[in-house]
């Protein structure tokens, strides 16, 4: 019995095109867009008096690696950890309540970032599949 086969270079030129796909600087912008619901809604969340620390909150994305990329969602504004966590005697991470000035702080969290992703998490790989189905659809055809 013989079994023959046809259309491999194809097959392998389509294979080829994929991973080079994959590998590009488009994968990230994909979860990029995919994230980005999670920047808008922590805006939204976020306290504020004088909008600083709305207008910071951005979204970045970068390759690490062949296999890895990632996504994060963040602020710069110096004071933005403090207002998400807390600053206050008995918190690990904020030395007592005092800062670095020597001033006091009894300061409840206002959570904007983590409800954000909780929020949007699971439709964040719902976004990300329909880039990549997208882009699969186009070089199968």
């Amino acid at each position: 019995m013989s079994v023959k086969t046809s259309g491999m270079k194809e097959l392998l030129r389509k294979q080829n095109e994929l991973t080079r796909l994959f590998r590009s600087d488009d994968v990230v912008d994909w979860l990029v867009a995919a994230v980005k619901p999670v920047q808008v809604r922590a805006k939204y969340l976020a306290p504020y008096v004088t909008h600083n620390l709305r207008t910071s909150i951005d979204t970045e994305g970068e390759r690490l690696s062949n296999s890895v990329v990632m996504a994060r969602v963040g602020t710069n504004v110096e004071y933005a950890r403090r207002i998400e966590l807390g600053f206050a005697p008995g918190l690990p991470f904020s030395k007592g309540g005092i800062d670095s000035l020597g001033r006091h702080y009894n300061q409840a969290g206002k959570p904007y970032l983590s409800p954000a992703a909780q929020i949007e998490k699971p439709r964040i790989g719902k976004r990300l599949g329909k880039h990549t189905a997208a882009a699969i659809k186009r070089i199968a055809r």
